[in-house]
């Protein structure tokens, strides 16, 4: 993604989370917790700084509504480290038919994404 679409993407999710999260706080005042984004292949510098670039709008907005961030990122990434940085080969995506990973975590990526969920409390 150019600098400019990324930027742009960046606005519109602080946009998003700020306007779902201003919703929430305007009737509850208990915690809110936000899992953040993790990476389809940690092996990818060029996406890895895509998505950290995301996570730190997330987190930025979050904080501002004085929300908390369960660090999907690294809890994905150490748990895909015996593949080398790919959680499809790790058996955290779901796998598809013709080869390769859907985005969506399987069973085991959900159980990681739930224990950071369980340390942000």
């Amino acid at each position: 993604m150019h600098r400019h679409g990324l930027q742009a993407a960046l606005n519109q999710v602080s946009r998003n989370v700020a306007a779902i999260l201003g919703a929430v706080r305007a009737h509850y005042r208990g915690d809110v917790v936000l899992v953040s984004y993790y990476s389809l292949d940690y092996r990818d510098p060029a996406q890895v700084k895509q998505v950290q670039a995301i996570n730190a709008a997330l987190t930025q907005v979050t904080r501002r509504y004085h929300g908390k961030i369960a660090d999907g990122f690294t809890a994905f990434r150490l748990a895909s480290l015996r593949t080398g940085g790919d959680p499809c080969a790790a058996g955290l995506l779901i796998k598809l038919p013709a080869g390769g990973c859907d985005v969506h975590p399987t069973a085991a990526g959900h159980r990681v994404l739930t224990a950071a969920l369980a340390l942000a409390r």
